[in-house]
């Protein structure tokens, strides 16, 4: 019955883009792979067609794609991402068929972000939920360092000043620290770049997530020790949580002209 079904909508399924760029709501063939995505039991069916999960990521890398149908890819990412997930990543067909395409669902989501539509520049502002689980799931699939800097360089437009929500921002900056490891020392400056304005503006809590990325970063590029050291004494807190005057005032002294000459970022 299966097979009969998948043969009979081969070539609606190769008209999804084509669907994707003309049309306001999703089909219902779309809505279907959507309810079939959040089923334990019906998910598997997915990957009897090579091509149908990569065809329907890359929907969303249609420029003129509307809000809505955006909105039914990225919870049908969702729902596979949930579910591999409460699968506990064994090695299950999902898994499988996730981490086969994480490089053509990377690419449909950094074209994603990376255009200019109505429907990425309300992701950006409010990026909700179903988003920002994709995007602390997606880490776990990430193993090379081209797809951790199309990672980052999408967590980074939530960190632009234009588009700042301190709980947006506070929940990307763990995620920038965790790819460190796989993206190394070759975004630095891009990195230092989008949050020393978001530092000058933050409050403790914030500085200090801040600081915990640099921390991070210190162990692929010493360059920023001397930054990082700074940070650590400016924002130290007492065991009651408070900011350590004593120690913060005494930081002080260690910004002079040497710090500058010797500071390499």
């Amino acid at each position: 019955m299966w097979d009969r079904f998948f043969s009979s909508v081969k070539p609606l399924i190769d008209k999804f883009k084509q669907e994707a760029a003309s049309s306001e709501k999703p089909s219902s063939l779309l809505s279907s792979f959507l309810a079939m995505s959040a089923n334990r039991k019906l998910v598997a069916l997915l990957c009897r067609e090579e091509s149908l999960i990569p065809d329907i990521y890359s929907i969303v890398s249609v420029n003129s794609a509307s809000e809505a149908i955006v909105y039914c890819v990225l919870k049908f990412v969702d729902n596979l991402l949930s579910l591999d997930s409460e699968l506990n990543y064994e090695d299950s067909s999902v898994h499988r068929v996730l981490l086969s395409n994480i490089e053509v669902l990377m690419d449909s989501i950094y074209c994603l972000f990376g255009g200019d539509n109505a429907a990425k520049r309300k992701l950006i502002k409010s990026p909700g939920e179903t988003v920002l689980r994709i995007f602390n799931f997606l880490p776990k699939y990430i193993k090379e360092a081209e797809l951790a800097k199309r990672f980052v360089d999408i967590l980074l437009l939530f960190l632009e000043k234009k588009s700042q929500s301190s709980d947006v921002c506070f929940e990307v900056l763990p995620l920038i620290q965790n790819i460190i490891p796989i993206l190394g020392n070759g975004s630095t400056a891009k990195l230092l770049s989008a949050v020393s304005p978001l530092y000058i503006l933050a409050e403790l809590d914030m500085r200090l997530r801040i600081r915990d990325l640099l921390n991070a970063l210190v162990n692929y590029d010493a360059s920023v020790l001397s930054v990082v050291k700074l940070l650590c004494r400016l924002n130290t807190t007492t065991t009651l949580g408070w900011l350590d005057h004593d120690v913060i005032l005494d930081a002080y002294r260690f910004i002079n002209v040497d710090f500058f000459r010797n500071c390499q970022v």
